[in-house]
């Protein structure tokens, strides 16, 4: 095959390929920050789009439309991360004093942020798990209980709240003080239907989970909330979505509108199916994040269009297409001209000089009529040569 020459960049095109460089020269050139930002002064807001695409791995910088105050972290960290050092990071702070503080912290976040939502909501249902998220819940259920008036408090613990143990019994414990009465739920059976209740609050599994939710009651009250008319919020994370990869862990996963998060963002709430399960993703750093940042760095970030747009360094006026960079996509066969067509526009879009497609002779029209200034040539695969359009053989240097 012929391969023109001093080509710099090598794309061999396919669907998946596409969707990547599509959101990336998508998101490069269009990204506008949301006008939507909390009025809470603690916290910071976080907007996820649906083409939100995780990139070459799990680990790549995430591309995102993010609306951030300036003290957002963009930081994104593992799920073990969090749970090996948040304590650590309690410890050397001068303001927080032990991991129940944190839990405190966490829960009214939640419940605050349900007052700024929707404050006249009347009826708000909570389910909680055996575990710290749940403990989360319950805090946040005593908190609402604490307004001047209070709003009808339903919270359902999926398993027997006399087996909690430490901070997650200390929170059960509050919210029995403060008004709130539990009730259990041991089989599917129990969950009740939501159709009346405004806010759902999902409580169940935190960032911990890393494998698929058993069928029975859990699962049962992950599709009463997903099935239910109320707004859904999620406590750190959607009740199996996976924290790391942003896969969803079998077939049920809490799909909420919004999700508060705490002292780090994790990986999986900006990648993968995570955007489509996250809603508005909003961050409180429980205030210890300057403590947590010190103890472990993090190898990825959340791509801003501010921090996206300081790469893109004006142009010299003299500039051409061949001082900025060439590419080679590959792609195209017979009947298949979209993706290579969308690569290409998108090689282009994002800032790549001279720019040479090889594709299928029947793709040849579709993709040169798109865009004047690619290089289009026709690939004979039955032969050793090509014929070509948009260009000669000897202009690569103009």
């Amino acid at each position: 095959m012929w391969l023109p020459r001093r080509t710099h960049t090598l794309v061999v095109a396919s669907r998946a390929a596409t969707v990547c460089l599509a959101a990336f020269c998508h998101a490069l050139a269009h990204v506008k920050a949301s006008q939507s930002i909390s009025p809470l002064p603690q916290f910071c807001s976080l907007t996820t789009p649906r083409f939100l695409t995780t990139m070459a791995t799990n680990y790549v910088t995430t591309l995102s439309r993010v609306d951030a105050k300036p003290n957002i972290s963009s930081l994104l960290y593992t799920a073990d991360e969090v749970k090996h050092n948040e304590a650590q990071a309690a410890a050397n702070s001068d303001v927080i004093d032990s991991m129940w503080h944190l839990m405190n912290i966490a829960g009214c976040a939640v419940a605050d942020l349900e007052v700024m939502k929707a404050p006249n909501s009347q009826k708000i249902a909570i389910f909680t798990g055996k575990g710290n998220n749940g403990g989360d819940g319950y805090v946040a259920g005593a908190r609402l209980l604490m307004r001047a008036e209070p709003p009808t408090i339903n919270l359902y613990q999926i398993g027997d709240s006399a087996s909690l143990q430490g901070d997650a019994a200390q929170a059960r414990d509050l919210f029995i003080s403060s008004g709130g009465v539990i009730t259990h739920i041991t089989s599917a059976e129990d969950v009740p239907a939501l159709d009346d209740v405004d806010i759902c609050i999902d409580a169940l599994f935190g960032t911990g989970l890393s494998r698929e939710i058993r069928v029975g009651p859990f699962t049962a009250a992950i599709s009463a909330m997903n099935s239910s008319p109320a707004h859904v919020v999620a406590v750190d994370i959607p009740s199996g979505l996976n924290a790391d990869t942003g896969a969803v862990m079998g077939d049920y996963c809490v799909r909420a509108d919004s999700t508060v998060t705490f002292i780090a963002c994790k990986r999986g709430l900006l990648t993968n199916q995570g955007p489509e399960y996250v809603g508005q993703l909003r961050y409180h750093d429980l205030n210890v994040l300057n403590e947590f940042t010190a103890l472990v760095p993090s190898n990825t970030r959340a791509a801003s269009y501010e921090s996206l747009k300081k790469l893109l360094t004006p142009r010299s006026v003299s500039a051409h297409k061949g001082t900025h960079g060439r590419a080679l996509l590959i792609g195209g066969n017979a009947g298949f001209s979209g993706a290579i067509r969308l690569s290409s526009e998108a090689t282009l879009r994002t800032g790549a000089g001279l720019t040479r497609v090889l594709t299928h002779p029947q793709s040849l029209a579709t993709i040169s009529a798109s865009h004047a200034e690619l290089m289009v040539s026709a690939i004979s695969f039955d032969e050793q040569h090509t014929s070509s359009t948009n260009d000669d053989e000897d202009d690569d240097d103009d």
